[in-house]
């Protein structure tokens, strides 16, 4: 009889259904044993002219961040939207972030962003 193959998840919320007006650093999310990833956004409605990207970034062995071109999502200025930011497959990095950075005036209501591993 075939063995069932077990798989994890990491589930990490960088912004939970909030108000956005200002840059926000995820926290460390330790990736070791994990490969497909994904980052989900929605967010609500824009009082003036705010705008929001998001981009992971990975954590070198000096301990700097650094950003990861292939994985960031431009600034979106529309509200009340939502999708995938970007998915991929990596096994390169042991340690990530997700940022989102805020420019522009005014904000986003209800603003969920949220990064998602499987092994």
């Amino acid at each position: 009889m075939p063995k069932a193959i077990m798989s994890s998840t990491i589930v990490t919320k960088v912004i939970d259904n909030a108000t956005f007006n200002a840059t926000v650093l995820g926290q460390d999310i330790n990736l070791k044993g994990f490969s497909n990833f994904n980052v989900t956004y929605n967010i609500g409605t824009a009082t003036g002219s705010p705008t929001i990207a998001i981009k992971l970034q990975y954590k070198g062995i000096n301990g700097q961040w650094y950003d990861d071109p292939d994985y960031s999502l431009t600034a979106l200025s529309a509200g009340s939207t939502s999708g995938i930011a970007f998915k991929g497959f990596m096994e390169a990095y042991d340690t990530v972030r997700v940022v989102c950075t805020y420019t522009g005036s005014g904000s986003f209501a209800g603003v969920s962003v949220a990064f998602r591993a499987k092994s």
